[in-house]
């Protein structure tokens, strides 16, 4: 369970990325500026364990912000922001079958936003976000 705060609809209020109790979907729920916020109606990950509270990266450098959902026996998803407050589906899955935690990072120099998973069963691995095998492009 958690959540995470940033910009997706550009209206400079702050918005949240919310992920329940296990097989809760995530939704995002835009600001208005008054302390409230407003679903979009938009749910993912629907009845899978979603870990921690979601990764806020812009993962495919179109300056929008994307959202990194990471599952313990499932593939992890990445959902791009378009900048107006919608989210879909990057065309990846990524394979994170103990995965205890997560963060991102420029690990390369190549300035692309990389994540480095943490497992609970063996060794951590880092996802390189590189053009010829992109996370997200």
């Amino acid at each position: 369970m958690g959540a995470s705060l940033g910009h997706f609809n550009g209206d400079g209020q702050l918005d949240a990325m919310t992920v329940g109790a296990e097989g809760t979907p995530a939704q995002l729920w835009l600001g208005v500026g008054d302390g409230n916020f407003v679903g979009t109606g938009q749910s993912f990950a629907q009845g899978v364990s979603t870990i921690d509270a979601p990764l806020l990266e812009d993962f495919d450098r179109d300056g929008h912000l994307d959202v990194l959902l990471l599952h313990r026996n499932a593939s992890s998803i990445i959902l791009l922001g378009d900048g107006d407050g919608n989210l879909t589906p990057a065309p990846v899955s990524l394979s994170t079958p103990s995965a205890a935690s997560a963060a991102t990072g420029l690990f390369n120099d190549d300035l692309r936003p990389d994540i480095v998973v943490l497992n609970a069963n063996g060794p951590s691995n880092l996802l390189n976000n590189q053009p010829a095998e992109s996370l997200c492009d």
